[in-house]
């Protein structure tokens, strides 16, 4: 596969973690002070879409990972933290 598109999937796997991320945080109460309000994090909107976001975000990820060296693919996705910084 050519390297170019392999880099694009892995910006694309890193823009999704970020959104995920963000969407992680949104979800999140104020105050986690018992394990029930933890267990209660599973039923928010937020979280549950952040996670089906986070798992597409890791299948294109492992992709790009078999068809690259991971000192191609692990730097590019880095770019996670320049995404969730612009987008927050």
């Amino acid at each position: 596969m050519n390297i170019y598109i392999v880099i694009f999937l892995t910006l694309i796997a890193a823009f999704l973690a970020s959104i995920a991320q963000l969407l992680f945080k949104k979800g999140l109460p104020k105050k986690i002070s018992k394990i029930s309000h933890f267990v209660g994090l599973l039923k928010t909107k937020n979280i549950i879409q952040g996670l089906l976001i986070y798992l597409a975000s890791l299948s294109i990820y492992l992709y790009a990972l078999k068809q690259a060296p991971l000192s191609i693919v692990y730097p590019t996705f880095a770019s996670s933290f320049i995404f969730v910084a612009v987008v927050s």
